[in-house]
């Protein structure tokens, strides 16, 4: 009997050997020689995107990499008013829609303290995402606490955007030379720019109206605190005090940032109160600006019937003189990135998938072949050839790029950041509409900041402020 079963046993799986081999099933494997990114059959992610052109490099690098890993990839879109509430609801509910979510670099900590992402330490580590390749300022988006828990996707931060051609222009210097007692340059000061701002802002065609203006920022309550923040970091100026979570917002050098702002505004387009990216990108494709800082996009060069077509200088934000040295720092303002579900029932290859659309490769070549919303960040991308001919103008962007990242500084990355910025916002637009003076905006602002604080949980806060700046665990 017992014979007769071990020969039943050996056939039964001689037999199962033979319907595996005639179906040809393949299993799964990790990263190899063979397989850089793994072979995963039968494998299908979704990722979700932002809707408009940020879909584009996705689906092509997913064509792609289904040849090479067989996974399937599907792209969900989602408009800009609800990609965050869409997310989040999903990550609540433990749905597992999404394998793949890009999210804002400020909303991370949010993602982060619901545990609804994976940190990604243990892939990064096994799978290197070459590392190397990035600044240490860009790296410190992608981590909390020393930890990895996304991968960068987009290299936004702010430059300085002026007119070469009115710069260069030898009438111009010689004018302002003899006005101002030194050279006409790009500004390195907020006191130079505030200088440049006001030479310029003029009547050029001798009509009696001013049709030149010397500078336009993003002042609109959604963009604004952007826009102050980089001045703030410009000042030397933190969001906390790192041992006590006491605002820095209200602090001398926190008012002296918004008395310039207030200034600069005078050099400004009527109605430049209200306006946001679209308004002031829109001035000074129109020819109606000199200065401008705006995040680093290079379509002023591209745009149909733009006025500014090589004649745009791309530099790094101006700052200020502390303790006798210039002190710069250029906001890392937005940036989308790359998070995994922690209920993707794929997590490897979904850490995969992330790992080759932001290869040097693929990030330089599929998400920047064209404008599709993302800018370079990675080290190689700043002496890729084809990025350097996409326009006259792309070596001094791009190396304006690389300088602004050396000198890079994040938004407020903890839970509730925009909780914070906005209350911000809107108190330095109570200063900027003359209801307030600058001291009395940002008590109210440190104020509102202290009373988000507590309500988000004081040592919560100070935990994830700490783990935001790299710093040692509490």
């Amino acid at each position: 009997m017992l014979k007769g079963k071990r020969i039943r046993l050996s056939l039964l799986v001689a037999g199962i050997l033979f319907i595996i081999s005639g179906f040809n099933i393949t299993w799964a494997e990790s990263p190899s020689s063979e397989h850089p990114y793994g072979w995963y059959p039968g494998v299908t992610l979704t990722v979700a995107v932002l809707s408009g052109v940020h879909h584009i490099p996705w689906r092509e690098a997913g064509r792609r990499f289904e040849e090479l890993t067989g996974v399937k990839i599907e792209v969900v879109e989602f408009p800009f008013s609800a990609i965050y509430d869409k997310l989040m609801t999903e990550a609540v509910s433990h749905s597992g829609a999404f394998d793949i979510m890009e999210v804002c670099n400020m909303w991370v900590p949010d993602f982060k303290e619901g545990r609804f992402i994976l940190c990604l330490d243990d892939y990064v580590k096994k799978w290197n995402p070459n590392l190397e390749d990035i600044a240490e300022p860009v790296k410190k988006l992608m981590k909390f606490g020393g930890r990895y828990w996304s991968i960068l996707l987009d290299g936004d931060v702010f430059l300085l955007h002026y007119r070469k051609d009115l710069f260069e222009d030898p009438k111009y210097k010689k004018e302002f030379k003899s006005r101002y007692g030194y050279e006409l340059a790009p500004p390195k000061t907020w006191k130079e720019y505030r200088d440049m701002a006001e030479f310029f802002t003029r009547d050029t065609d001798g009509d009696g109206e001013i049709d030149l203006w010397g500078n336009t920022l993003m002042l609109l309550r959604v963009h604004l605190p952007f826009t102050f923040v980089q001045m703030l970091k410009s000042y030397g100026v933190d969001y906390f005090d790192p041992e006590t979570m006491e605002p820095q917002i209200n602090s001398p050098r926190a008012v002296e940032a918004l008395k310039m702002l207030k200034e600069l505004v005078k050099f400004m387009p009527p109605g430049n109160l209200n306006w946001g990216y679209t308004e002031v990108r829109e001035a000074f494709i129109r020819g109606e600006v000199a200065l401008m800082i705006n995040w680093n996009e290079i379509t002023y060069e591209v745009y149909e019937g733009t006025k500014v077509a090589n004649k745009t200088g791309y530099t790094l934000v101006p700052g200020t003189i502390i303790n006798g040295k210039l002190h710069r720092a250029s906001l890392q303002a937005w940036g989308w990135t790359g998070v995994i579900s922690t209920d993707s029932k794929n997590p490897e290859a979904a850490y995969q998938f992330l790992r080759y659309v932001t290869s040097p490769e693929i990030i330089a070549n599929v998400f920047h072949r064209g404008y599709f919303g993302y800018e370079p960040w990675r080290e190689s991308e700043f002496t890729n050839p084809r990025l350097i001919g996409f326009t006259p103008a792309s070596w001094e962007w791009l190396q304006a790029i690389q300088k602004s990242m050396a000198h890079g500084v994040s938004d407020l990355r903890i839970p509730g950041g925009f909780s914070y910025y906005d209350a911000l916002a809107v108190e330095v637009g109570e200063a900027l509409a003359g209801k307030k003076t600058p001291e009395q905006a940002l008590n109210d602002a440190a104020k509102a900041w202290k009373k988000i604080t507590e309500r988000r949980g004081k040592k919560n806060q100070l935990k994830e402020y700490h783990e935001m700046l790299g710093l040692p665990a509490l």
